[in-house]
């Protein structure tokens, strides 16, 4: 007896090592990015506009992020380290929950530690997450959580646990518009499991969901009375007013894209080893990875089709693959021998560890939006004038850098008496022939952003 209590202390002890270095892999990016680069980047820019007051919706995005981001304001104060601890928290959540995960469902901490490793291979989450996204690093912590607590559903099914659910799938869909996919994948993946069905539970599956429905009620109300706003995002789907026969093929073209360019990099690494090895997929613990990976893309594909989109960017179905590439690495690591897992586990760390050294050096050569070049355009903006603009990252970057400015999203009407702020678009367009008007260069990297400046120069 004792000797087992002595082996329980000493797992969780190195477990507690593993979370240990996760937490201390996302400060030191929290560190790279408070000393690299003093604008913001696109997200940040928008987070800094939108976060510094509460509201029931802000934009084209759900505004749990932005209630996040208020609240670490309060403690940190109004500046790139309160970015930069947010997003650590964030991210350092969802690869401990995928972790702890496979350690309550029975597998070693070498296996678990793969797994949640595994997830270095989407470029969008070990790259691009790390580099600039926000609110897709929110939505992935929360379908992963969401996967978790379902889990939970359907092995123990007690209230708290639906409860649980209902929060989760609440707090996903303040998250972004595409968790409801998710929403759906899990309760498919529930229905299919006989285990579920055979316990009766669906009054208390009707509980999470409509608990689920009361916190997302801000964002419901948001988009009733402003859709113009809530759904502005829209064109990214390159819906078309007109149905044609071409609609189904292009978007099936985009999904499978996107699918390739996302999955890419678990194809290329472990797609080999596992035809070489074979996988055990016959493993029950894996199953509901399996079942909730492949019903929530068939729901993406279903639902694309009905809606006539036809664009799909591989961001978008991040969140939904990423069971499939832990259970498929999870399940290759059951057929290695220890040589093997080890070895892959250095490569998957390897992974993680190359982003976090190139990331500094990459902004280094190229920073980007980090470093742009903002002090050109105060130097021609009137202290005291009220000045208006349709690109978000020029505001968040004014307020960030100059708060006692009078700053607004731009309108149509807003001439001739505001200055108005835009890069060349829509906008630029329709105020071309006001005058007076100058432009003014932003380099930030290799690249340069055009700002118009029109009205309000006398």
């Amino acid at each position: 007896m004792e000797n087992d209590l002595e082996s329980t202390r000493q797992s969780r002890s190195r477990d507690v090592w593993v979370l240990a270095a996760i937490i201390f892999y996302f400060a030191a990016q929290m560190c790279v990015r408070v000393a690299i680069g003093p604008t913001l980047e696109l997200d940040e820019a928008e987070a800094f506009w939108h976060a510094r007051h509460l509201a029931i919706g802000y934009g084209a995005q759900p505004p749990l992020y932005f209630w996040l981001q208020w609240i670490v304001f309060q403690v940190l104060g109004e500046g790139i380290l309160a970015f930069a601890a947010l997003k650590a928290f964030v991210f350092s959540i969802g690869l401990i929950v995928v972790f702890r995960t496979l350690r309550i469902l029975g597998f070693e901490r070498q296996v678990a530690c793969i797994g949640m490793l595994s997830l270095g291979l989407l470029p969008e989450v070990v790259w691009e997450s790390q580099r600039a996204l926000t609110h897709t690093v929110l939505v992935l912590t929360l379908t992963i959580l969401a996967f978790r607590v379902a889990l939970n559903v359907l092995t123990l099914g007690r209230w708290r646990d639906y409860l649980a659910f209902g929060l989760v799938l609440g707090l996903g869909l303040l998250s972004k518009y595409n968790f409801a996919f998710n929403i759906l994948g899990l309760i498919c993946a529930l229905a299919f499991s006989a285990e579920w069905r055979a316990r009766g539970e669906m009054r208390r599956l009707a509980a999470s969901l409509g608990l689920c429905l009361i916190l997302a009620l801000p964002l419901v109300a948001f988009v009733y009375f402003g859709p113009d706003k809530a759904l502005s995002s829209v064109h990214k789907l390159a819906i078309h007013g007109g149905r044609s026969l071409m609609d189904p093929l292009l978007y099936l073209a985009a999904f499978g894209e996107a699918a390739l360019g996302l999955l890419a990099l678990p194809l290329i690494i472990i797609g080999p080893m596992a035809v070489w090895k074979g996988l055990n997929t016959g493993d029950g613990r894996l199953a509901f990875f399996w079942r909730s990976a492949l019903f929530t893309l068939v729901v993406v594909l279903v639902l694309g089709l009905m809606s006539g989109a036809t664009a799909v960017r591989g961001r978008w179905l991040m969140p939904v693959v990423w069971p499939l590439v832990v259970a498929v690495t999870v399940a290759l690591s059951m057929r290695l021998a220890d040589a093997g897992r080890r070895n892959l586990a250095l490569g998957l760390s390897a992974l993680w560890l190359t982003a976090a050294f190139a990331l500094p050096y990459a902004t280094l050569r190229n920073p980007g939006y980090r470093n742009a070049d903002i002090s050109k355009l105060l130097s021609v903006v009137p202290a005291q004038a009220p000045i208006a603009s349709d690109s978000i990252w020029v505001l968040g970057n004014l307020a960030f850098l100059k708060p006692d400015l009078d700053l607004r999203i731009a309108q149509e009407d807003d001439l001739p008496d505001t200055l108005v702020l835009t890069e060349e678009g829509a906008l630029a367009r329709k105020v071309a022939a006001a005058t007076p008007k100058r432009s003014v260069e932003i380099p930030h990297g290799n690249r340069v952003t055009l700002v118009v400046l029109t009205g309000g120069l006398n």
